[in-house]
């Protein structure tokens, strides 16, 4: 009995230390304009596993929950939607409160996600010089696009270095001839189209519906290669969008 006691408070104590990493992450990504709030954490969980577990563990927390849809990654609650999505080899979690939640209630709902990434890896070194390289390389290649998702195109265009309003490495892989990175970056909206949203906008034009103004920043996750090339020189070959989304 002993035993099984400290077996618990042990369990206990490793939840609480997850918990806590997660809402320090989520402290440092913690965004509010007065109206509405997010915060991002990091987990190396799927998304369909993030949004199947959350839900008891916000009722739990007070939240009424309204639906989700794991398939998707998506879930809301009374005043909270919560996106989850493949971000490299680890996922991006997103909590939105509409109610505009303070840091300490969102970083709380945050902590509940669990597998952190920083558990699973260290993390990646964001090297200035790289940062640097990758920026001008992706301003010299000017375009990158989507493969299609079934709904049309999607490209993100670059044309300053103050475009790169948020610029991070996300993985690396590496080996004697070829390297591999993932990277997140935040592009003002102007630079960037969305299929996703040119569709929307057709279907509200048959409608008599003007197109919206959108004016929020496109985070956009990018698949780079490059291969060692002759005198030692490392060449971006491939630039390619796995993921972009208007910021909430």
């Amino acid at each position: 009995m002993l035993l099984h006691r400290i077996a618990i408070s042990v369990a206990s104590c490793l939840i609480a230390v997850v918990a806590a990493g997660q809402e320090s992450e989520c402290a440092t990504s913690y965004r509010a304009d007065g109206k509405a709030s997010q915060a991002t954490v990091m987990t190396s969980l799927d998304p369909q596993a993030v949004v199947t577990r959350l839900p008891r563990l916000l009722i739990a927390a007070g939240l009424t929950m309204r639906w989700t849809e794991p398939e998707k990654g998506t879930l809301k609650a009374e005043g909270l939607e919560v996106q989850a999505e493949k971000a490299g080899s680890v996922t991006r979690v997103t909590f939105y409160s509409s109610v505009g939640a303070d840091k300490d209630v969102l970083c709380r709902y945050a902590g509940l996600v669990g597998s952190p990434a920083s558990a699973m890896a260290p993390p990646v070194p964001q090297d200035p010089a790289l940062i640097a390289q990758m920026k001008d390389d992706l301003l010299k290649k000017q375009t990158i696009t989507q493969p299609d998702t079934g709904i049309g195109p999607s490209s993100a265009a670059f044309h300053s270095a103050t475009d790169f309003t948020d610029f991070r490495i996300t993985t690396a892989k590496e080996t004697a001839d070829q390297r591999v990175y993932s990277v997140s970056v935040l592009l003002p909206h102007e630079a960037c189209i969305l299929a996703s949203e040119t569709v929307d906008d057709a279907v509200g034009g048959f409608g008599g519906k003007g197109s919206p103004v959108r004016t929020k920043p496109v985070r956009v996750d990018v698949s780079l290669i490059y291969y060692l090339k002759d005198a030692g020189q490392w060449r971006l070959a491939d630039a390619t969008i796995s993921h972009i989304e208007t910021t909430k």
